[in-house]
Order: structure tokens, then C-alpha cells, then sequence
């Protein structure tokens, strides 16, 4: 124990075994959110964290904003307690697992069907009850092929992924807005619209007055005076008159 070497490879390795489960956390809780931030890229954050209190900040964070959309993620909670349940036998029963899973995939997507009759939409494609139908079908097919090589951890990782799957194919359109927002969105509307027709007004005004000032700028001067008389001997004739003077209103 008093080797100074050993001591810090000691805690070296237990620095590094606190940043590999909060990052394992991280990665799990990243699993857990929708697929349309799943599929940013700007969200996906599998390096190690400075600190594990840094960790532990964004995994509450990112908790926090998961929780306080809870309305919207119902479909997660009933996967999240149907999984839960399921992997308690999951070394004993893998084939009734996979199956099951199925069809709790199957009964989900059609249940969803019956309680939002609108299309389910996710981004600018539709999803079908065949879409649903080859969807599950392939999950079970994949999870019970591959359970023989997949860990405890990686296994989670893997439902919280396919839980992310469920919900985006579940998600329906978007609520529509409150009649509170949709009077605020009203007068908003209104109120761009009003400035805008000032503005025009107020422009076609300024170009009538510019024009008017440019047809009244300039104004002619009166004609010369007449010439002189002749002379008398060796005296000479008088000059002719000044012409007259232009001008230029002031604007």
C-alpha cells in the first residue's frame, strides 16, 4: 500500500470506471428520447464527460425535459413496465420473450390505430398497418436472434432503442393550438399585416411628393432688352439689355 505507483493506477482505473457508467448513462438516456432527436446527430453525444458531475448534470437535464413531456411519451412508460416485466425472464424464455414482445409491438401499433383514427405521421411519411405490421415482425426477429450474444447492458440499450422505435411510429400529428394561441397567433397576423399597409401608404406618399418637386425645379428667365440707338459722328450706340433670371424653387 504504500507503493505511490499502485496508488495512482488505483485511482486512475476508478476515475475511469465512475466516467465509464455515467457515460453509459448518458448513451441510455440519449436511447430513451424520440427517434426524431434520437436521429440528430446534434444530440448524440457518446464521448466521456469531463467530469462525472458534468455527466450527472446533463443526464438530470435531459431527464428533466423527458419527464416534463410526459403527455407526450405515454407510449415510452407502457413499453418501459412491459419490458421490465419481460426481462425478468429473459435468460429463461427467450423465445416466449421474442414472441411477446411481438406482440405487444403489434397490439400497440393497432391500438394506437383505434384510439387516434388520423393518419400517424413521422416527418413527410405516413405509416401504414402494413408499415407496423413489418416493423414489429422484424424487431422480434431481430431481438431473438441476437439475445444469445447481447450482455445485460447492451440488451437494455437495445429495448430503449426499440422503445424509441414504438414511439415514433405511434406518434400521431401534432395537437392542434389552444384557442388562447390561436387568438395570440391571430392578432399577431393582424398586427404584421396593419404595419405592413402603413408602410406602403407611407411610401407611395413620399414618391408622389418627390415627383411633384421634381416638375416645379427649375423655371426660364425673362427675354433681353433691345438694342440701343446709333450714334452721332464718332459717338457710339448704346448696349443692348441684360437678360433675365432663372429660379430654382427651394425644397
Amino acid at each position: 500500500m504504500n507503493n505511490p505507483a499502485l496508488m495512482d493506477e488505483l485511482v486512475l482505473s476508478g476515475k475511469q470506471a465512475v466516467l465509464g457508467a455515467v457515460n453509459k448513462g448518458r448513451v441510455l438516456v440519449h436511447m430513451c428520447r424520440p427517434m426524431s432527436d434520437f436521429l440528430d446527430a446534434k444530440t448524440l453525444k457518446f464521448s466521456l464527460p469531463t467530469s462525472p458531475t458534468t455527466g450527472q448534470l446533463e443526464i438530470n437535464i435531459l431527464m428533466t425535459r423527458w419527464k416534463s413531456n410526459m403527455h407526450a411519451y405515454r407510449y415510452n412508460y407502457i413499453v418501459i413496465a412491459v419490458g421490465t416485466v419481460c426481462m425478468a425472464a429473459l435468460y429463461f424464455w427467450r423465445l416466449l420473450f421474442a414472441f411477446f414482445f411481438s406482440a405487444v409491438i403489434f397490439l400497440f401499433s393497432h391500438l394506437s390505430t383505434i384510439v387516434k383514427p388520423e393518419p400517424i405521421v413521422i416527418g413527410q411519411h405516413v405509416v401504414s398497418s402494413r408499415d407496423k405490421l413489418i416493423a414489429s415482425s422484424l424487431i422480434s426477429a431481430i431481438f431473438f436472434f441476437v439475445f444469445r450474444a447481447l450482455t445485460p447492458t447492451i440488451l437494455l440499450m437495445a429495448l430503449c432503442f426499440v422503445m424509441a422505435s414504438i414511439h415514433a411510429m405511434l406518434r400521431s400529428k401534432p395537437p392542434a393550438l389552444s384557442a388562447k394561441r390561436q387568438e395570440e397567433a391571430a392578432e399577431v397576423k393582424a398586427t404584421n399585416e396593419a404595419t405592413a399597409v402603413e408602410e406602403g401608404s407611407l411610401m407611395e406618399e413620399d414618391l408622389n411628393n418627390e415627383g411633384s418637386n421634381n416638375n416645379m425645379r427649375a423655371r426660364g428667365g425673362g427675354g433681353g432688352g433691345g438694342g440701343g440707338g446709333g450714334g452721332v459722328g464718332h459717338f457710339v450706340g448704346g448696349g443692348g439689355g441684360g437678360g433675365g433670371q432663372s429660379f430654382k424653387k427651394m425644397e
